[in-house]
């Protein structure tokens, strides 16, 4: 029974005794007042008439008609007139039943007097007897009506005191309502925080709930970063920060595997001629600050670009992944010239050499092939002039990949006439079940030739138009889900976060529609950190109709993961450089299994990208993950 259901029923419950309690007391004490009243008006009634016989001298049948007549004005209920010698001259009898009046009243509560008898003289002699007994029912009446009056204020004050009382337990419940939301978040793995109420008991249970919320918060902050730290030592250069040779092999390995990546792009490599040397000339701690400093430099080079890969292969050799439309000259030689600048700012420039190779790659391509191709580029560079850029071959991207203007026209004419399609691999959970469809957009050319999302999509970003692709893939998806009621999960893109009104377009266009449960949306973790509290709306506003949201290609900011805490997300995708060849991977398998031990603390499901081996997922599902794509389960 709801608080306000118990309010009344305790209202009603109080009132009515209140009111039976009255009725009584005011019943028994009418009662007496009532029969003390009939019995002085029978006192009147009966001197009255004697005195009025006693001073008459009327002949029987005007005595009759005279008694008739008091008996109906002043409401008799017994009128007897007898002789002296006491025989029964006149009777009047009002016995009717009373009207108006419950008989459950009359039989509940009896009003009674005792009729008076008074003597009737002529002068000295006794002429007569007048008997006479007033009518009860017009003090039942009273006592009727007042039973009603007394009733209506009882109910009147009882619908002002339940009234009242819903009001102010409304007022009161307000931090009960947080106080149940808070309690199934938390029930959830949800661990929110809640403003602390005013009352005293909510206000207990709040603090205790927060602060177990914010020791849970602390807890997998600590856990995060204890596990983002052994990944930073497992896989990075200790010196310069960047990926170490291992590292940087898996990722840029996963990257060329997967077609619904950037599929193409620019490969950098970097010498530092006679480092040794300079080690000894310069000291080891003045070099080690340059090397980091040349790291720096390479960071913030296109830094607005979430999908480059930097690393250093062994003491001289640094190398960069970008994806660009830029021509490759283009990027070696405004990489290479920031590369020189620095040198000449710490005055290095006379000592050493900074010969620089580069490549294209695209999807499908062996990773052995193209660093034979930049290695066999750096020793002619190095051969070559100082600071000379040798470019490892000669191929350039292709028309539709290189002209902006030709992508430009063919994505318009795309958005124009939603020449769009998914493309449906499975999901599947540790037990081989079926977890949804992942569904990675296609775009259909007039041909009927279609190109991979990691050939277009990164057109779509140059062109800021990933928030209108996002709009037409969520409506595919549920078209899907209507046709074949299965789960799907579609990727949505860095630019929804960018702006606001994006996140409110999605959801007016989700809104009309019931079966969103079915729908999976995924979020790349570089854009949900980088627009946190965008995404924070995102999950506000589509958690409630239905939708699942979680986030893709995990691994790069692992520390962050709290964060994480008390969105109520339902999944992260691991990225596939965690994944490639984790069977012989140690370092990346106690990252795995690190993560995967913590999205489980709070209620989220962690599924592996880019599995393609039989091996690999053995191991997976042995580190603690809940399901995996890719080409394995294709």
């Amino acid at each position: 029974m709801s608080l306000y259901k118990q309010l009344w029923a305790a209202v009603l419950l109080v009132m009515s005794v209140s009111f039976i309690a009255s009725f009584i007391v005011s019943s028994l004490s009418a009662k007496d007042y009532l029969e003390q009243q009939l019995q002085l008006k029978n006192i009147d009634n009966a001197n009255i008439l004697a005195v009025t016989l006693s001073n008459s001298d009327f002949d029987p049948v005007t005595t009759t008609l005279m008694l008739t007549s008091i008996a109906n004005s002043s409401h008799l209920q017994l009128l007897q007139l007898h002789s002296p010698t006491g025989e029964l001259l006149e009777e009047f009898n009002d016995n009717a039943a009373i009207e108006g009046v419950p008989i459950w009243l009359t039989q509940l509560i009896s009003i009674h007097t005792e009729p008076v008898t008074t003597q009737i003289t002529r002068g000295w002699k006794q002429a007569g007897t007048i008997t006479v007994q007033s009518h009860s029912k017009f003090a039942y009446q009273a006592l009727w009506d007042k039973t009603q009056t007394l009733m209506g204020y009882f109910a009147l004050i009882a619908l002002l005191t339940g009234v009242i009382g819903s009001f102010v337990i409304s007022i009161i419940s307000r931090p009960l309502a947080a106080v149940v939301d808070q309690a199934a978040a938390i029930s959830r793995r949800e661990f929110i925080h809640t403003p602390e109420p005013k009352t005293l008991e909510f206000q207990a249970i709040v603090r205790s709930m927060n602060q177990l919320s914010g020791d849970v918060r602390t807890m997998l902050e600590q856990e995060s970063q204890q596990l983002a730290q052994w990944q930073q030592q497992s896989q990075t250069d200790t010196v310069t920060g960047l990926l170490n040779r291992e590292a940087f092999i898996d990722k840029f390995s996963a990257l060329l595997e997967h077609k619904d990546e950037q599929s193409a792009g620019v490969v950098v490599l970097v010498r530092i001629m006679n480092l040794a040397q300079l080690n000894r000339s310069h000291g080891r701690v003045m070099m080690d600050d340059f090397l980091t400093a040349l790291a720096n430099t390479l960071r913030t080079q296109d830094h607005n670009r979430c999908d480059r890969i930097i690393g250093r292969l062994n003491g001289s050799d640094f190398i960069s992944v970008i994806t660009s439309d830029d021509k490759v000259e283009q990027i070696a030689q405004r990489l290479h010239q920031h590369i020189l600048q620095l040198s000449q700012q710490w005055k290095l420039a006379e000592y050493c050499d900074f010969p620089c190779a580069t490549a294209h790659y695209f999807a499908n391509d062996q990773y052995t092939d193209i660093m034979t191709k930049l290695d066999n580029a750096l020793i002619t560079a190095e051969l070559a002039a100082a600071n000379h850029i040798q470019h490892g071959d000669t191929v350039e991207p292709s028309a539709v990949s290189s002209r902006r203007n030709h992508w430009q026209q063919l994505l318009e004419t795309a958005f124009t006439y939603n020449q769009f399609a998914l493309e449906h691999f499975p999901l599947r959970g540790s037990n081989n079940q079926l977890i949804h469809y992942e569904a990675p957009a296609r775009l259909i050319l007039e041909d009927g030739q279609q190109l991979t999302a990691g050939q277009f999509l990164p057109w779509v970003s140059r062109m800021g138009w990933g928030h209108r692709l996002d709009l037409i893939v969520s409506e595919l998806a549920i078209g899907w889900i209507n046709d074949m009621q299965q789960d799907v999960g579609v990727n949505l893109s860095a630019d929804l976060l960018s702006n606001k009104d994006y996140i409110v377009a999605l959801h007016k266009q989700l809104q009309p529609y019931s079966n969103l449960d079915k729908l999976w949306l995924e979020i790349p973790e570089y854009a949900v950190y980088n627009q946190f509290e965008q995404f924070s709306l995102l999950c506000k506003l589509l958690k409630p109709l239905g939708c699942k949201i979680g986030i893709e290609h995990v691994g790069q900011e692992i520390s962050r993961i709290g964060l994480l805490a008390d969105l109520g997300i339902h999944f992260i995708k691991i990225d596939s450089q965690l994944i490639h060849q984790i069977d012989s991977n140690h370092a990346n398998q106690i990252v795995v299994q690190g993560l995967c031990g913590i999205v489980h603390s709070i209620g989220l499901k962690a599924y592996a990208e880019g599995v393609t081996t039989e091996a690999e997922w053995s191991m997976l599902k042995g580190l603690g993950i809940n399901g995996g794509t890719g080409k394995y389960f294709s």
